[in-house]
């Protein structure tokens, strides 16, 4: 499936593991197999500045974050430092090391680092870090390639850049509505350039060291969901319309074509690892797999249904939105949505892998590690029913310990 034959160029992966053994066996790491934060109990102290989830914990500056766990239907790892209040729009994991990235709409993101057991990649223990105070609802996060620095793109129209460790935050981009979008990119070894995208149709991209952006793109509708591989940038718009941009040509789009999914509202688009295709999911269900590769597309792109409930009699069924669509360097791609249920598919067999049980509760966001070894979801409110739809629950982020078969397919 990795070809190099894209029409984006050399396709040679530079961010995955090495060596031929699978990443489900040994973990060559160069820590120890003993946790890095000792045992992962009730017990443990209160020192993070977040709150926590233990039961003698009163000291939080921001609460407690206990009470059930009947959210955790699937068994996961349960971060519980993070504040039950702050809902959770977007996550992102550290390219570098394992840290992971809350972006929240209490005005904060925070930042936890996660151990895995060395040995069969358990999830060992969490603990909070950092917290950066952007002082309004952060809408995307990401990092840069050396996991220094985190990019906080926010309501208040900018996008802050903060030193991990530091509080005092750089603006690096403005647009002229909110910006739910901001990658840090690399088009080539001499250039670093930081990728936005908002609610007002602006595409830029942002060379840190100027106040203006060094080029972009208008679109022609408000920018719904939008994604970065290597030398692909895809944006799905308000007008179902679907840009696709070669880095190396910015300012005008490599292709625009309408979105697979008709008269629906997007909600997120992702490339291929390849950089062969995207895909674009919806608020009514439905995923659409598309193929950029001339008269193939017509024969391997494909629309799929996901995100639906029957009803116990079987004579209705609940359509969720899709909240995000997620690949990990395998190939395999994740969906979560509004029903509270994560899934793990395979496009090139068109299977499902793995279906979570529902929390109860909407998975607003997720992630996949640097590794593919973990994958962190947060249960949270996702907005789908407007502010009456806030019942103002806890909010909680779950980290699950990624198994072979989660992204493979096995035989039936």
């Amino acid at each position: 499936m990795f070809s190099s034959n894209s029409i984006f160029g050399n396709n040679n992966n530079s961010g995955s593991g090495s060596g031929s053994g699978s990443l489900f066996g040994g973990n060559n790491s160069s820590s120890n197999n003993n946790s890095l934060f000792g045992n992962n109990n009730n017990g443990g102290n209160n020192s993070s500045p977040f709150g926590g989830n233990n039961n003698n914990g009163n000291n939080s500056m921001l609460g407690n974050n206990g009470g059930s766990n009947n959210f955790n239907t699937n068994n996961d790892f349960i971060i519980n430092d993070h504040p039950k209040q702050a809902g959770i729009q977007d996550l992102s994991f550290c390219p570098s090391q394992d840290f992971l990235c809350a972006g929240c709409w209490d005005g904060n993101a925070y930042v936890y680092q996660i151990a895995q057991n060395g040995n069969n990649n358990a999830i060992a223990g969490a603990k909070a870090v950092w917290k950066a105070p952007v002082q309004a609802p952060v809408l995307h996060t990401s990092w840069n390639a050396q996991g220094s620095h985190v990019f906080l793109a926010s309501a208040d129209n900018s996008v802050k850049m903060f030193k991990l460790g530091d509080t005092n935050g750089q603006v690096v981009a403005r647009h002229g509505a909110p910006i739910n979008y901001c990658q840090f990119v690399n088009p080539n070894s001499n250039m670093n350039l930081l990728l936005t995208g908002g609610l007002d149709g602006k595409i830029c991209y942002w060379d840190l060291r100027n106040p203006s952006p060094v080029a972009g793109f208008q679109c022609d509708g408000k920018i719904y969901g939008m994604d970065y591989k290597k030398n692909m940038v895809a944006c799905v718009l308000s007008n179902e319309k679907v840009h696709i941009f070669n880095i190396t040509d910015p300012n005008r789009p490599f292709k625009t074509e309408q979105s697979p999914l008709k008269n629906q509202q997007h909600r997120t688009i992702a490339c291929f690892p390849d950089q062969d295709g995207y895909a674009v999911g919806s608020i009514e269900g439905r995923v659409g797999i598309q193929y950029l590769n001339g008269n193939k597309s017509n024969k391997k792109s494909f629309v799929f249904k996901c995100h639906r409930v029957k009803s116990s009699n079987g004579n209705m069924t609940e359509v969720y939105p899709i909240n995000q669509i997620k690949f990990n360097q395998f190939g395999s791609f994740s969906t979560i949505g509004s029903d509270g249920c994560y899934f793990f598919w395979d496009k090139n067999t068109k299977s499902k892998l793995k279906k979570g049980n529902s929390c109860g509760q909407t998975i607003s966001c997720c992630d996949w590690s640097r590794r593919g070894t973990m994958f962190a979801y947060a249960v949270s409110y996702d907005w789908f029913k407007g502010p009456y739809g806030n019942k103002d629950g806890p909010n909680h982020i779950l980290v699950h310990k990624v198994e072979e078969s989660d992204i493979k397919k096995s035989s039936f």
